[in-house]
């Protein structure tokens, strides 16, 4: 049977669907839509979805991952603005150094303010992020793994700007002609979105919705990966 592997940050984790996902938890909540998307297509998942996380650290996850030959993998891109440091870091007084360093704009630590006064800028994280993610699909492709990558938004971006909404959307020319990109259902119309329990993440019928397409769309794009 095949494995849905996702990898991403809260939504794909799916924080916010229930009060029983906040922040403070790693296990994904099951109205995820990796695990919405394996249950219509009667596959295993493993979700590797946790809030917070970074490119980098998403990056670092698959590499270290035990993929098995059946597997399909799945990447919500994270925002590129947040980054992480490995184990082994100097910022003793804010983390144990045997744990990585997770720094995020939105984040009330000394390891933060510092690093986005000091050493972040638009340019850099755009240039990090995509060496990144073009790094975690070439190795994907080496190991024959199919991947499918999620951007969480379709609204426009100016170059070099992020998306202030969560994740990372890339523009027409930055994409890798070899990897499958999927838009995920979450749309900017008139109507407001509706946020999930915790107010700013996405409901779980956005999840479900997007759980719908992925089962309808990779059956399909797993044949033209293979052919």
């Amino acid at each position: 049977m095949k494995r849905l592997v996702a990898f991403g940050c809260s939504f794909t984790q799916g924080v916010g669907i229930s009060l029983a996902t906040p922040f403070t938890v790693i296990t994904p909540d099951a109205g995820a839509w990796p695990q919405q998307a394996a249950n219509k297509l009667n596959w295993h998942c493993d979700n590797r979805g946790q809030g917070g996380t970074s490119i980098k650290d998403v990056v670092h996850k698959i590499i270290n991952y035990d993929f098995q030959a059946n597997d399909v993998v799945c990447i919500m891109w994270p925002d590129m603005t947040r980054t992480m440091f490995l184990p082994g870091h100097n910022w003793r007084d804010v983390i144990r150094t045997d744990r990585p360093l997770v720094l995020s704009s939105h984040k009330n630590d000394q390891a933060s303010h510092t690093y986005y006064a000091k050493y972040y800028s638009d340019d850099d994280a755009m240039f990090t992020a995509l060496v990144h993610i073009n790094f975690a699909l070439s190795y994907l492709k080496k190991i024959n793994i199919p991947a499918f990558n999620l951007l969480v938004s379709a609204k426009p971006l100016e170059e070099n700007k992020h998306d202030l909404d969560g994740c990372f959307t890339f523009l027409e020319k930055y994409k890798h002609h070899d990897v499958e990109w999927l838009d995920c259902l979450v749309e900017r119309g008139p109507d407001p979105i509706v946020k999930g329990v915790d107010g700013s993440h996405y409901h779980k019928k956005y999840h479900a919705m997007l759980g719908d397409r992925l089962a309808q769309k990779l059956p399909d794009l797993i044949d033209k990966y293979t052919n």
